[in-house]
């Protein structure tokens, strides 16, 4: 089933006569963190003059590199998220967009989602890194949230998944590439004044009404623009 939750009523256009061009497969994971009755989140703002949505505040996220699909886990991904993911029975392309959803999160924060032991696969620089902690992905405490893809009018584009972990599964100390500011455990109570985008928006009330137990886990949301914003569930 589906239904219109967001609407604009002059979304931007495609040029007329440009290609659209092919999302890339990215993944953002959105960290909490409950402390008696408040929820804080990790997040960072994107420098202002970023190509790709500049200037707002995001979850850690990026595209999914080749390396991310040969990274071996500690534990699996659950397999029922696969089809939700979009990517079918492809167990091993739903590994791959966790893997890097774990993998940009150390790169721009510094806090890895892992468990003690010999990480084995890719040779990548950022696997290599995550490698010298001692540190292997750990994938059975995330949770999934939803995707979104970035409309058709856009030069940059991703399909981008959203997963969530609590907190308490990371370790390291928050420092970050640099590629995100201002990063640190947000109180999600004092978010509405901060420049964030419409999606960004909707997959962190999704993702604290998950912690809060407020929604369920299924069906999941496929935030799109058709015309204008619409979200599918599945």
């Amino acid at each position: 089933m589906s239904q219109e939750v967001l609407s604009a009523s002059n979304p931007p256009k495609r040029v007329s006569g440009e290609p659209v061009v092919r999302p890339r497969d990215a993944s953002s994971l959105i960290v909490t963190q409950r402390e008696r009755q408040k929820i804080f989140v990790l997040m960072g703002r994107r420098s202002p003059t970023a190509r790709f949505m500049p200037g707002v505040f995001v979850f850690p996220g990026g595209a999914v590199s080749s390396g991310d699909g040969r990274v071996l886990p500690a534990t699996e991904l659950d397999p029922t998220y696969g089809t939700l993911m979009g990517v079918g029975q492809s167990q091993s392309r739903a590994r791959a967009l966790a893997m890097a959803a774990i993998r940009e999160t150390w790169e721009e924060t510094g806090l890895v989602v892992g468990v003690a032991g010999q990480l084995k696969g890719s040779r990548a620089p950022s696997w290599e890194a995550i490698r010298s902690l001692n540190r292997v992905p750990d994938l059975q405490h995330l949770g999934y949230v939803g995707r979104a893809i970035t409309p058709s009018f856009s030069k940059i584009r991703f399909h981008a998944r959203f997963f969530t972990v609590d907190a308490h599964h990371l370790s390291g100390e928050i420092q970050g590439d640099g590629e995100l500011v201002e990063v640190g455990w947000w109180n999600v109570a004092d978010l509405n004044d901060l420049p964030m985008r419409g999606v960004t928006r909707f997959m962190l009330d999704r993702a604290v009404g998950l912690v809060r137990g407020e929604v369920e886990e299924r069906p999941t949301p496929i935030f799109r623009w058709r015309g204008s914003r619409r979200v599918a569930w599945r």
